[in-house]
């Protein structure tokens, strides 16, 4: 999870969709219609806000404040949705946002610091596996960091997703650490490194974790975070 910039304007289909709704036309108003699909992928940077995959074929509108018990406004409301892969759809459901007690991050809010309230890390020993942990003691964070392991670190029912997961991460992060590697041994090229190191590249929050745990790597590479 990174912060995003929303900046599309809300597609003209969502109003009309609601009407349609409100009115009794439509017994279910579609808000998941081209345009809103199209905008969002602009907006989220063809990335799902949660686990940051790119380019993927299942991408779906998703309500960051569930619409359920009928919650017409929340359903249509352009900046209540969000662009997600099926997998974090599915996991995330209607467990968060429904109160002041499950709450999580968002990500288009200025005021959530998610990239330095949040600590990404990739671990290959003694296992290979996820660890999100908390910088921020707060209960919203903490909430957020929890969704966060479950998402990435998954269970036994989701298994084919978390290792897709673990081997994509793994694959990116790899690719990160050879870029450095021949930084250091001469070959000063920098433009491969800020392309993997910019907000619109696939997990992002993992390979920045990189730069920031390291004093070198951040003198040399963090002025390159858009």
């Amino acid at each position: 999870m990174i912060n995003i910039s929303r900046k599309e304007k809300e597609p003209l289909c969502l109003a009309k969709e609601k009407e349609k709704e409100k009115k009794g036309f439509k017994k279910n108003g579609d808000y998941n219609c081209e345009e809103v699909k199209e905008k969002l992928k602009k907006d989220f940077l063809n990335k799902c806000y949660i686990c940051e995959q790119k380019k993927n074929t299942d991408f779906q509108a998703e309500h960051f404040k569930p619409h359920q018990n009928k919650n017409i406004d929340w359903k249509f409301d352009w900046n209540n949705l969000f662009l997600a892969c099926s997998y974090c759809n599915q996991k995330k459901g209607n467990r968060y946002n429904t109160d002041e007690n499950n709450q999580i991050l968002d990500c288009t809010n200025k005021k959530h610091d998610v990239g330095n309230w949040i600590k990404y890390e990739k671990q290959n020993y003694p296992k290979s596996d996820f660890k999100i942990t908390a910088l921020k003691d707060d209960k919203i964070v903490h909430n957020t960091v929890k969704f966060l392991n479950e998402i990435y670190n998954g269970n036994k029912n989701k298994k084919e997703n978390t290792e897709n997961l673990n081997d994509l991460v793994s694959g990116e992060l790899r690719k990160l650490y050879k870029l450095i590697d021949k930084f250091f041994k001469g070959d000063k090229k920098i433009k491969k490194i800020k392309k993997r190191l910019s907000i619109k590249s696939k997990f992002c929050a993992f390979k920045r974790q990189i730069i920031k745990d390291n004093s070198i790597f951040r003198k040399e590479f963090e002025k390159y975070f858009d």
